[in-house]
């Protein structure tokens, strides 16, 4: 299995849509504790067409080729056939198609277990080879953050360091 080599660009562009992503003040404020994923994920995908309208800034209309790289669930009709993984199609709920092709899986729970389903989708969306790179926005609905707080801890810090070896990337709200 080959991977997508991790370029000082690409990691430039990971950590800057990452940090965007964790900056972002209506995703901060965002009240989860009744919330629809769906209504997340548009935030999400706000927030994801701001930083790729700062990266596209050069181009002539740099909102219009944002919108036309990044695919929301829901948003439009998605882009061909997904590849059948064990008996199952593979669909992101959002999609960087460029400068990398990045499936994104967007949760928002307080169970863990939820984690690890968002991990193991990413994992398929990266080793079946349609998707670059994977990144996993967890929003994590506990009151006191247990979750998030988690993912700070030793063993946790070492899965998520594993991960980008099959290029995939996590991140906590």
């Amino acid at each position: 299995m080959r991977f997508r080599k991790k370029t000082a660009a690409f990691t430039a562009f990971m950590n800057g849509l990452v940090r965007n992503i964790k900056r972002d003040e209506v995703l901060k404020k965002f009240d989860t504790s009744n919330a629809a994923e769906t209504v997340g994920q548009s935030q999400l995908s706000n927030v994801i067409h701001k930083y790729l309208e700062k990266y596209f800034q050069n181009f002539k209309n740099p909102s219009r080729k944002a919108a036309e790289e990044c695919y929301w669930e829901g948003q439009r009709k998605r882009d061909g056939a997904a590849k059948m993984i064990f008996g199952g199609r593979n669909y992101p709920d959002l999609i960087i198609y460029s400068p990398y092709r990045i499936a994104i899986e967007y949760k928002l729970h307080k169970s863990g277990s939820l984690v690890k389903q968002g991990i193991g989708q990413c994992m398929m969306y990266t080793m079946s080879g349609e998707y670059d790179f994977a990144l996993l926005v967890y929003h994590d609905r506990t009151k006191e953050k247990t979750i998030c707080s988690a993912s700070k801890k030793q063993q946790e810090k070492l899965i998520i360091e594993e991960l980008k070896k099959l290029n995939v990337f996590v991140c906590f709200l």
